[in-house]
């Protein structure tokens, strides 16, 4: 899986779902990109310190939407 991670420009806004799905859809409409299953998350502009990762994320659900591009023909 290509996994594509984007975080919030402002300090402690929590991730947009309505960004997620624009990004998410301009990504199943893009042309060039290499064949793959990609993943897509928004995540906020926050980290938690003992576990070094974002306190809240939106995206897409591994192993449920992913993004599969197939090979263009």
């Amino acid at each position: 899986m290509i996994t594509l991670t984007f975080f919030m420009e402002k300090k402690h806004s929590l991730p947009d779902k309505s960004i997620a799905k624009e990004v998410i859809n301009k990504l199943k409409k893009s042309n060039g990109l290499p064949p793959g299953n990609y993943g897509v998350y928004i995540k906020s502009n926050e980290i938690l310190k003992r576990t070094g990762t974002a306190k809240k994320q939106e995206g897409t659900t591994s192993g449920i939407d992913d993004i599969i591009l197939e090979p263009s023909k």
